[in-house]
């Protein structure tokens, strides 16, 4: 749906026969369905990204996020960004700080049932989370824009908390990766719309009242 629905200007052949291909496959699939049975308040987030992605040409490479408000998949996004990114690690940082964003907006639109943070992010690349855990952007990664950097700043305020994930556990992958197969992409649909396991929500050591301080920011 990402890349389809940048050919609506100037629709091609090619574009039109993936789009039936999407019909066909969500004709099929019917009967799978999203079950959202919150068991808490808790907003978590996984989000992944490609780096420079090769589907138009245009090296751009595209964020997903998935988001989970106790174990319940509540939102998703697919966007592409919008500066090409000299690394991994660069494209990562970016998608984690657009999740971020996006998981504040959920965090207000939520505080009418309750809904409190910090936020989880799981992220699975090492670099990015050490680049968001640091005090300091280093020299090597200057050239990253500050907008993508500030997920360190929640982090600093009890905002959010970063969490290391790995790869094969990442449950955005889906919504930035092609698959080698459809047993790959069921797996990782499967994995993207059960609850994710107790260990994952639950909060890793103590958490901090963060009410008044996200109200701070995001005012």
């Amino acid at each position: 749906m990402n890349i389809v629905a940048q050919f609506q200007q100037h629709p091609t052949t090619r574009a039109w026969n993936a789009v039936k291909r999407i019909l066909r496959y969500l004709n099929a699939t019917k009967e799978i369905g999203i079950e959202i049975d919150p068991k808490d308040v808790k907003l978590m987030i996984y989000c992944d990204a490609n780096h420079g992605d090769t589907a138009l040409g245009d090296r751009l490479s595209v964020s997903g996020g998935a988001y989970y408000l106790g174990g319940s998949l509540v939102h998703w996004t697919c966007r592409k960004q919008r500066m090409p990114a000299h690394s991994a690690t660069e494209s990562e940082m970016v998608a984690a700080s657009e999740a971020v964003r996006e998981g504040l907006w959920l965090l207000r639109l939520g505080e009418i049932m309750g809904t409190t943070g910090p936020i989880r992010v799981h992220i699975d690349n090492k670099a990015a989370i050490d680049i968001a855990n640091a005090k300091g952007l280093t020299r090597r990664v200057k050239h990253i824009e500050i907008r993508d950097a500030y997920i360190r700043i929640l982090r600093e305020r009890g905002i959010v908390e970063i969490i290391q994930v790995p790869s094969l556990r990442n449950r955005s992958d889906v919504l930035t990766k092609a698959f080698n197969g459809p047993n790959a992409f069921v797996h990782a649909r499967h994995m993207l719309m059960e609850s994710p396991p107790m260990e994952e929500r639950e909060a890793a050591g103590e958490c901090c009242d963060t009410s008044s301080s996200l109200r701070e920011y995001v005012l």
